[in-house]
């Protein structure tokens, strides 16, 4: 990948599942760090969406948080670029208040998660959203998906 997508602004992961694999005690899955610097040289805005309240501590812990753009946890963490705290339950509440917050376009955002009701409800939103399967996100993943998304305007 060299260079930006017309299509897409703001990439959007979930944390548990999809790029950390909690199977063998937590750890990154592998394309995960490369992807995400590529991505932020590429210039896109990177961005997490994670019901886990211990986030900042992962990606402090993997040394990935300098990537992130905007953070959306459970609770709010100081001295970190959360943008705001969300106590729902509802995945689609927190993307669209996501949206707000980055100012970015439902239908100009790609989103990863493994949960699919989360997906559906990206989808319901108008977000162009990735199931991750148990394998975890990889760069193949993501190139497939920026260029299906490409194609369609």
């Amino acid at each position: 990948m060299s260079s930006k997508s017309q299509n897409i602004d703001m990439i959007i992961f979930d944390l548990d599942d999809t790029l950390v694999c909690w199977k063998n005690g937590g750890e990154l899955f592998p394309d995960v760090q490369e992807t995400l610097a590529s991505l932020k040289t590429i210039g896109y805005r990177i961005a997490l969406a994670s019901y886990n309240k211990n986030a900042y501590y992962y990606l402090k812990k993997f040394q990935i948080h300098e990537y992130f753009d905007f953070v959306v946890i459970e609770e709010f963490q100081k001295n970190f670029k959360v943008q705001f705290s969300l106590d729902s339950d509802n995945k689609k509440t927190l993307l669209q208040k996501l949206l707000n917050v980055a100012q970015t376009l439902p239908s100009r955002s790609l989103f990863f998660d493994d949960q699919w009701v989360n997906v559906c409800s990206g989808n319901s939103i108008g977000i162009k959203s990735v199931h991750v399967k148990e394998n975890g996100f990889t760069k193949e993943m993501l190139y497939s998906s920026l260029k299906k998304y490409e194609t369609l305007k």
